[in-house]
């Protein structure tokens, strides 16, 4: 280290330098890029990005905004291992790169409520992913998922998961228990089979759209909190007469399946205060 700086109020982070009980005022849009620092009792007033992290470390250090790391769009084959170094970080954005393995550090974050994946090249979700307790948003959209752990099932602080754009053949069981989850994107996938749809009960809405679902479930009737569905592009002709004790939901669409004017008069009658797209 070069450079040493105590007890001072700063707005920017210099390379090669030691920081100790300082109070960062940082520009919450830039990404910065840092080698070689070492920070001591220092605390961070405003959201902060990183893009890069080499050889840097935080000691006792306090976030009073997000710790964000963002590597989207850098050709990356897998998280770097610097990340893992972070336990702070509670957003992470690695979309758009060629990851095909999630590390099993990905356990180490365990400070991280968001997590962005899409648009890589992963096939597996690790079981280790359920050390991330706090997980509240998960993006693995446009990947090769097939199917998702049984650990899955413990990340009970999630809320919004997006699977689109996978190889889904069905909604996973594992998300059943999922006591918090309240929007779920499947749409894009091959899922067929939605029988046990009535178990998501804390759903509020769901994309279902491009897939092939050909029967809906009478299990409909137990989605009480539903609020908005997409079945756009399935194989569907008829709905249950059970839609009808969805009394708050607000947007239904169902464009471009197989219902008959007859059926979407009907449908339309159950839920009279519904918006319907056929």
């Amino acid at each position: 280290m070069t450079k040493q700086f105590k007890s001072e109020q700063l707005q920017d982070i210099k390379n090669n330098t030691e920081y100790h009980g300082c109070a960062f005022y940082l520009q919450e849009h830039h990404k910065y890029i840092l080698v070689n620092v070492e920070f001591h009792n220092c605390s961070f007033r405003t959201h902060v990005t990183f893009k890069t992290l080499i050889n840097c470390h935080f000691h006792n250090c306090n976030f009073s905004g997000e710790f964000i790391v963002h590597l989207s769009n850098n050709q990356l084959q897998k998280i770097p291992d610097w990340v893992f170094d972070n336990n702070l970080i509670t957003i992470l954005n690695a979309q758009k790169n060629k990851i095909e393995i999630i590390s099993l550090k990905i356990q180490k974050l365990e400070n991280m409520h968001s997590l962005d994946l899409s648009e890589n090249k992963i096939s597996r979700i690790p079981p280790e992913i359920e050390k991330l307790e706090i997980l509240f948003e998960l993006d693995i959209s446009y990947n090769f998922i097939l199917d998702l752990p049984d650990s899955f099932e413990n990340l009970q602080n999630l809320s919004k998961l997006y699977l689109s754009s996978n190889e889904l053949g069905m909604i996973p069981f594992e998300l059943f228990p999922l006591k918090n989850l309240s929007e779920l994107d499947v749409s894009h996938n091959e899922i067929q089979d939605i029988t046990e749809f009535g178990e998501l009960k804390q759903i509020k809405n769901i994309d279902l759209a491009n897939n092939e679902v050909r029967v809906f479930p009478k299990k409909i009737e137990e989605l009480i909190n539903l609020k908005k569905i997409d079945l756009s592009r399935n194989r569907i002709k008829k709905l249950p007469t059970q839609i009808k004790y969805l009394k708050i939901l607000s947007e239904f669409r169902l464009k471009s399946n197989e219902i008959n004017s007859k059926e979407q008069s009907k449908i339309k009658s159950l839920l009279p205060n519904c918006q319907f797209y056929f």
